[in-house]
């Protein structure tokens, strides 16, 4: 069977239009995932790198959460630490003049290690008494942390302000070995 030249260009081009479909139906999947899988090769090298940076600064990490732990106060076990903390909140509200209206205490919750308090006050005094309050708390980093503060005109004397604040009180229950050093102080 002999083809002409016709029927030769014909069948050359059937040919290359199958192929090209072909090329086109399997291809064009394969370029979409390929391009995918760039896009995820990319963002997890970047993951990568973000986290060996993370590893690299974790001496410093373990050294700063040393040093903050340290600053965290530690209470036996069996000790209750919200009258102590009520008590040196109110200490510090009367060396500024501020006057806690109401003190109610939440339950402690622990988170690891660490264990926290809430105390929702309400509170009267002059701009002066909650600032310098304030201040104090601030300076007591790791201790004392204030979440919410509300303060508004009192309605029945000029110059005096009012409000709501929600202080949370971290510190840290002992171990075993800690149990020893606590005893010791």
């Amino acid at each position: 069977m002999t083809f002409r030249p016709r029927e030769m260009v014909l069948a050359w081009i059937t040919l290359a239009v199958v192929l090209a479909g072909l090329t086109y139906a399997f291809g064009v999947p394969a370029l979409r995932r390929w391009s995918e899988m760039a896009g995820e090769r990319e963002e997890l090298e970047t993951r990568i790198s973000l986290y060996r940076g993370i590893l690299d600064r974790s001496a410093a990490w373990s050294d700063r959460l040393a040093e903050v732990r340290e600053k965290v106060p530690v209470y036996k076990e069996n000790i209750s630490v919200t009258p102590k903390l009520l008590k040196d909140i109110k200490s510090i509200a009367d060396r500024h003049e501020l006057e806690l209206l109401r003190t109610q205490p939440t339950p402690e919750e622990k988170a690891g290690a660490l264990c926290e308090i809430s105390v929702s006050c309400h509170w009267q005094g002059s701009l002066e008494a909650i600032t310098r309050f304030l201040f104090d708390l601030q300076q007591q980093k790791w201790r004392f942390d204030i979440r919410q503060l509300y303060i508004s005109p009192s309605q029945k004397e000029g110059d005096v302000l009012q409000g709501t604040m929600s202080i949370f009180c971290a510190y840290r229950r002992a171990d075993d070995r800690e149990e020893k050093q606590t005893d010791e102080t």
